[in-house]
């Protein structure tokens, strides 16, 4: 598995990137196979083929090897569990406006990448996986960055 971090191109991309101060606006995990499983504005937890159907033409992604102990089928597991639930606006504003959302049961990108691998048995991250931004699952210490896809 990898952690895939977007430089997405979009509006919306533009102003997490801003707000957050960082180069990444999404997150998504790319499964064994080579498929992605991603929390998806719209659409809700998807799995598509290709890291790149739906985001803008022009985005580049970061590819993450993760290092730590974790059962795989445990991570992939729980993203199956998660494909349809809806996408969390609230929570990606916030990162715009500063301001802190209550918890509920939908998910936005980077919040299901880190309870993914919890599942699984690996803290990306201290901390509550609610509040954070793509720019601080990429801080991960269990990240090892590999290459650009564009």
């Amino acid at each position: 598995m990898k952690i895939l971090a977007y430089k997405g191109k979009s509006v919306v991309s533009h102003l997490i990137k801003f707000q957050t101060r960082s180069q990444y606006s999404h997150i998504g995990i790319q499964l064994n196979d080579g498929s992605v499983i991603e929390a998806w504005q719209g659409e809700g937890v998807r799995r598509i083929g290709n890291p790149f159907v739906g985001h803008s033409k022009g985005t580049e992604v970061d590819v993450f090897k993760i290092i730590g102990d974790y059962d795989d089928s445990k991570v992939e597991a729980y993203l199956y569990d998660q494909i349809g639930k809806k996408y969390d606006y609230v929570n990606v504003l916030r990162f715009v406006w500063r301001r802190n959302a209550a918890d509920n049961e939908k998910v936005f990108c980077s919040e299901l990448a880190e309870m993914a691998f919890i599942q699984g048995g690996l803290r990306l991250l201290n901390g509550n996986p609610s509040v954070h931004s793509p720019r601080d699952t990429v801080m991960s210490p269990h990240l090892i960055y590999e290459k650009t896809l564009s």
